[in-house]
C-alpha cells in the first residue's frame, strides 16, 4: 500500500471514528442531565439568594434539608415528624419539622421507598417498602423510633424497575406498587407492571390493577376515595411518544404492554388476536413523553388560589434527544380541559440539570419535595 493510500485509509477512518462518536453525542445527550452529578450546589445557591428555580410571585422556596443521599419518598407523620426514605443510604431518617433536627430511623435496608404508616388502638405501624419486600415497624409518633414487626410480602427482586410503592386507601387494605421487569413485555410474574392488594387483616396478596408499566407513586385525592397514580412509559418509539400518564387507579386492566394513553394500540408489540385496547382503562391525563412522572399531591385550602388543583412531579428524561421535564407542573382539575401549567421549573439549565424533583407531600400549609439528584428537599410555602 502507497503512503497517499495509507494516508486516505487512516482519514476515512478518522472521519468514521468522528462520525460515530457525533452520532452517539446526537443520541445520548439527552441522558446527560439525568446521570452526570450537577455542576453547581441548589441549597448554597437558595440560600444565598441566588436560587435558579422560577415560581408563582406568591411562592416562597427554600432548603429545609441536604446534604441526603437520594431522598426520594416523604411521609408527613402528625405535626412534627417528616419522613424520608433515603434511596442511596438503605435507611428511613426522620425530621423534626419544629426544630429541623434529624435522626435515623430505619438502616440496612435494600434500596427502601414507599412509605405509609396505620395508626389504630394498639400503635402505629410504619410501613416500609424494599425491593423485594414490605415489611411493617412499630412507630412511635412521639419520638420517631421504629422497631421491626414482621416482614408482611415478599416481591420480585431487582431487575428493570425497582422501587416499589405504597398507600393504605383505608384500614383493612395495602396497596403496593410494583414496576415492570423490562422496557416492554410480557410479564411472567403477576406481581409485575401492577398494582398489588394486600389484605391487612387476612394476610393475602391479590392482584389489583395491572398493565401498569411503572407507576411509582400513588395518592388519594382529598375529599374522595380516588387513588392517583403516575405511570411512566415505555422508551424507543420516539421523542414524543408513548406518554406518561396520570391514573385513577381500580380494579382494572390499564393495558401496557399493548396499550397506552388513552386506549392507543401500541402497533410495534403484537397483541393476542382477541385482546382490544377498547376493553382497558384508559388515562386521566396525558403527559409529555419521557417526563418520569413521579410524585403526585392535591394543593390543599391554605394554598386558596391553587386548592383542589393537582402537582406533579417531573422528574426528568434519560432518553429524549433534547431533555424534558425536570419541573412540578401543575393542572387545574376544574378547568374545561386539562392542560399543563409550569409551577416550578429552574432545574434544568441546556444539557445540565442542578436537580430533579421526585416527591410531593403536603403538611398543612407547607409542601416539602424530594431531590434525590442534588440530594435535597425543598420547603415550599405560600408567600
Amino acid at each position: 500500500m502507497s503512503k497517499r493510500q495509507a494516508a486516505a485509509v487512516t482519514a476515512t477512518g478518522v472521519v468514521l471514528i468522528l462520525s460515530t462518536l457525533a452520532i452517539l453525542v446526537f443520541a445520548f445527550r439527552g441522558a446527560i442531565p439525568a446521570f452526570v452529578p450537577p455542576g453547581q450546589d441548589i441549597a448554597e445557591l437558595i440560600r444565598s439568594g441566588a436560587s435558579p428555580l422560577s415560581a408563582p410571585e406568591d411562592v416562597r422556596i427554600s432548603i429545609f434539608s441536604d446534604d441526603l443521599e437520594k431522598p426520594r419518598d416523604l411521609l408527613a407523620v402528625n405535626d412534627r415528624w417528616l419522613l424520608v426514605s433515603e434511596m442511596g443510604a438503605g435507611r428511613i431518617t426522620a425530621f423534626d419539622r419544629t426544630t429541623g433536627s434529624l435522626k435515623p430511623v430505619i438502616d440496612n435496608l435494600n434500596t427502601p421507598h414507599g412509605l405509609t404508616m396505620h395508626c389504630i388502638e394498639d400503635g402505629c405501624r410504619l410501613y416500609v417498602a424494599e425491593t423485594a419486600r414490605v415489611s411493617s415497624y412499630y412507630f412511635n409518633p412521639d419520638t420517631a423510633e421504629a422497631d421491626f414487626d414482621r416482614e408482611l410480602v415478599s416481591l420480585p427482586g431487582p431487575g428493570g424497575h425497582f422501587t416499589r410503592s405504597l398507600l393504605l386507601p383505608d384500614d383493612s387494605t395495602l396497596l403496593i406498587s410494583v414496576g415492570s421487569s423490562c422496557n416492554v413485555c410480557i410479564e411472567d410474574d403477576y406481581r409485575r407492571a401492577a398494582v398489588l392488594s394486600y389484605d391487612l387483616q387476612e394476610g393475602t396478596l391479590n392482584e389489583y390493577a395491572t398493565g401498569l408499566r411503572n407507576s411509582v407513586f400513588l395518592t388519594k385525592r382529598p375529599g374522595t376515595d380516588e387513588i392517583w397514580a403516575t405511570d411512566n412509559g415505555r422508551d424507543n418509539l420516539g421523542d414524543d411518544l408513548p406518554p406518561d400518564e396520570v391514573n385513577i387507579i381500580t380494579a382494572a386492566d390499564y393495558g401496557w404492554p399493548f396499550c397506552y394513553g388513552d386506549r392507543i394500540t401500541d402497533t410495534t408489540f403484537s397483541s393476542p388476536g382477541d385482546f382490544s385496547c377498547n376493553d382497558t382503562q384508559g388515562s386521566q391525563i396525558d403527559l409529555q413523553a419521557h417526563s418520569a412522572a413521579l410524585g403526585l399531591g392535591f394543593f390543599g385550602p391554605e394554598w386558596s388560589e391553587y386548592q383542589g388543583d393537582l402537582l406533579v412531579a417531573y422528574h426528568g428524561s434519560w432518553n429524549r434527544s433534547i431533555p424534558t421535564g425536570y419541573k412540578l407542573v401543575r393542572f387545574d382539575l376544574d378547568a374545561s380541559s386539562l392542560e399543563p401549567e409550569d409551577f416550578i421549573t429552574g432545574w434544568l439549565s441546556d444539557f445540565t440539570a442542578i436537580g430533579r424533583p421526585v416527591d410531593i407531600e403536603f403538611a398543612g400549609g407547607d409542601m416539602y419535595v424530594s431531590d434525590d439528584h442534588a440530594g435535597v428537599i425543598y420547603l415550599i410555602r405560600p408567600d
